[in-house]
């Protein structure tokens, strides 16, 4: 009797670790996009574009809330076999729903890089050496 007991508690604990592992994991999902211009031309040729991509839950020691990890993605807009810049970032999103928040971020693309500015006024600068990447 003590074995189906056993095996009850461990089934349990199989089934909450599959779904924590469902809930945690991240979405990949492209929350803003932006590409540079087209009067801005880099030395390379290259026309690059920035994502900000949803990932997985983290523990905010601040709120004591989990909410989602935000990743800027900045990378040439050829795809994805050339690799590009990764930042994680947490934006000040607050109250707003990320369906509100993030189409109002504003991206300014120049020889020196790319400067996002939130609605609440902070600005995220990734400077070009940064996601710059030499053509072959």
């Amino acid at each position: 009797m003590q074995w189906i007991s056993l095996a009850i508690r461990l089934f349990i604990i199989i089934c909450l670790v599959i779904l924590g592992i469902f809930l945690l994991r991240p979405t990949q999902k492209i929350l803003w996009q932006a590409c540079q211009p087209i009067y801005l031309i880099y030395s390379n040729d290259l026309r690059y574009c920035a994502s900000v991509i949803e990932g997985g839950y983290h523990f905010d020691f601040f709120s004591n809330t989990f909410s989602r990890s935000t990743y800027l993605f900045v990378s040439p807009e050829q795809g994805a076999e050339i690799s590009g810049h990764v930042v994680q970032y947490q934006f000040q999103v607050g109250s707003l729903s990320n369906e509100l928040f993030f189409p109002q971020l504003k991206d300014t693309w120049n020889d020196e890089g790319l400067a996002i500015l939130e609605p609440t006024g902070h600005t995220l600068f990734i400077p070009s050496k940064a996601f710059f990447v030499i053509s072959h």
